[in-house]
């Protein structure tokens, strides 16, 4: 242990002398950074709505400010890098510049025509306490923090959404410059835009919720490494620590992103472990999982998170199979007194698990010991009927992935209606008419081009010919085991290591997801087809240079 915190602190001793001897840094990108806060800062565009008053979260307020800072900064030295290697005559960064433009200009386009949003349910929940920089831990505080950060840089209510489209931008640009820069047809590149331009993945680059931005992250992530290869992804102290952080923030902000980090982070090491030396190794092995924990640490803050409620919804789904059959069976009589210790049966018995957990299915109060009981107890049940069990999981995978015959997509063409409808809750209908800058430009035109994104008929919730087949995630599943068959064969490390993280992470998900949203596999509807394209084009990209 005290051999490993040496071999860090040597590397961390290492970065402090190797950026001595860098050039001076150029100063522009911080000062902008500066104007930008201190704007947002000075001037109250009522996005916070206590402006810069806030007592109770005084060092909060003050940590919003700093990231909001970084993030200046770092858009700030990656332009001016991107303008510098233009410049030098960079083929590659010029048209990472022209082709993640030419996307976040088109969703700017479709952001201001839908504007506010593609918003459902809970982001108005998140906006509503994040404006005095409190945090909704249903959604993960990470995610509070990403409104919040974003109105500091920039101040309307959503900017969420611009950042999320800023980082689409950035990954699907870096990966058609890459490959057309690489492969002996240019042109081919362009098949990466196919899946970011499918109706349902610009429906979420629209919806500010932490699936859009997390999956970003995955696939910047793997893109860096499969790109850039095992010599140059992690070739400095800087890298290194960028990728560790990204990591963390991956694993740390979904519940399922501890599953893919433990998968991916093995082949990470595999695929770099000759390329870097002693201490590097023992940094990417260890400081992911032990930020993916600091990260996680506030979430004990809540009192639904630390009483174990929100853990609850990891096996609310197969209760209902389970509570008709053995509720009145006096073999497992202890089991279902467990259970009802935790649980109110009736709304089980009438609902789906996931509906039923909001319908008053669970008890307003229970204590730790009756929580691992009744999660006990449900095991017991489970083991003993696991029919039940797979049934009603497949069932709900299956309506999750468009085959319920209707998409699993909330419905968002009516949230911004004068008219009372229940969509919303009252009250958050009242703060949201009083929020700035927050009311669609053309509400009619709006319902319009929403409800084509989400194949629906603009006048209600039925959907249009063809819904089934573009919000049918079972495509990013064949696509994901098409591009494991073709790494394996290859031997592409990277990529076999991406497929399994993304598809046990799947796995996860189909066991403990409590109801069929779209959003759960969102991440593979995209990440498939992209990790399809790399397994070719990394194929095709060795044989040429091959030869």
């Amino acid at each position: 242990m005290r051999r490993g915190i040496s071999l860090l602190w040597v590397h961390m001793e290492a970065i402090r002398q190797s950026t001595w001897k860098t050039k001076v840094l150029d100063a522009r990108p911080i000062l902008l950074a500066l104007v930008v806060i201190g704007l947002t800062c000075t001037f109250d565009t009522g996005v916070f709505s206590q402006g810069l008053k806030f007592q109770s979260h005084i060092f909060r307020a003050f940590l919003i400010r700093g990231l909001g800072f970084l993030l200046v900064c770092g858009l700030g030295y990656g332009a001016k890098w991107m303008a510098g290697e233009i410049k030098k005559g960079n083929t590659l960064v010029r048209r990472w510049v022209q082709y993640g433009g030419a996307y976040f200009a088109f969703n700017l386009l479709l952001l201001l025509i839908c504007w506010p949003g593609a918003y459902r349910q809970d982001e108005f929940w998140i906006i509503n306490f994040a404006r005095t920089l409190d945090y909704v831990y249903w959604q993960h505080y990470l995610t509070s923090m990403f409104y919040m950060v974003s109105w500091t840089v920039i101040p309307v209510l959503s900017s969420p959404i611009i950042i999320e489209c800023l980082m689409a931008s950035i990954v699907v640009g870096y990966l058609v410059a890459f490959y057309s820069t690489r492969l002996p047809k240019p042109r081919i590149a362009l098949l990466f835009f196919i899946p970011f331009l499918l109706p349902p993945v610009l429906d979420n680059n629209l919806y500010p919720m932490r699936t859009t931005p997390w999956t970003y992250l995955i696939l910047g992530v793997i893109a860096w490494l499969v790109t850039l290869g095992p010599q140059k992804a992690v070739n400095s102290p800087r890298r290194l620590w960028s990728l560790i952080a990204l990591l963390a923030l991956i694993g740390a902000w979904r519940a399922e992103g501890i599953i893919l980090l433990a998968v991916f982070l093995p082949f990470i090491l595999a695929y770099t472990w000759k390329s870097i030396g002693v201490q590097s190794r023992l940094a990417l092995a260890l400081m992911p999982l032990l930020g993916m924990k600091v990260l996680g640490l506030p979430m004990a803050d809540d009192p639904g998170i630390s009483s174990h409620r929100y853990e609850v919804t990891a096996f609310v789904g197969p209760l209902a199979p389970l509570i008709a059959k053995y509720e009145n069976d006096p073999a497992h009589k202890q089991d279902i007194h467990s259970l009802a210790k935790v649980f109110n049966f009736e709304p089980f018995k009438k609902k789906p698990g996931g509906i039923a957990f909001w319908s008053g299915g669970v008890k307003d109060t229970f204590t730790p010991e009756e929580y691992l009981a009744a999660r006990s107890a449900f095991l017991h049940l489970a083991m003993a009927s696991p029919s039940s069990v797979w049934q009603e999981r497949l069932q709900l995978f299956l309506e999750s992935n468009g085959f319920g015959g209707f998409n699993q997509v909330r419905a968002t063409n009516f949230v911004f209606d004068r008219d009372d409808h229940d969509q919303l809750d009252p009250l958050i209908k009242r703060k949201m008419a009083r929020w700035p800058l927050f009311h669609p430009i053309n509400a009619e035109l709006r319902k319009q081009i929403v409800s084509l994104l989400q194949m629906r008929e603009a006048s209600g919730f039925k959907e249009l010919p063809g819904s089934w087949l573009l919000y049918d995630g079972l495509l990013g599943f064949v696509a994901a085991f098409a591009a494991l068959g073709v790494s394996l064969r290859k031997g592409n490390l990277m990529i076999v290591g991406a497929c399994l993280a993304m598809l046990l992470c799947a796995a996860g998900i189909f066991l403990t997801a409590p109801q069929s949203f779209f959003f759960y596999y969102f991440y593979l509807y995209i990440g498939g087809p992209v990790l399809l394209l790399l397994a070719i084009f990394e194929r095709k990209r060795r044989l040429q240079m091959g030869r």
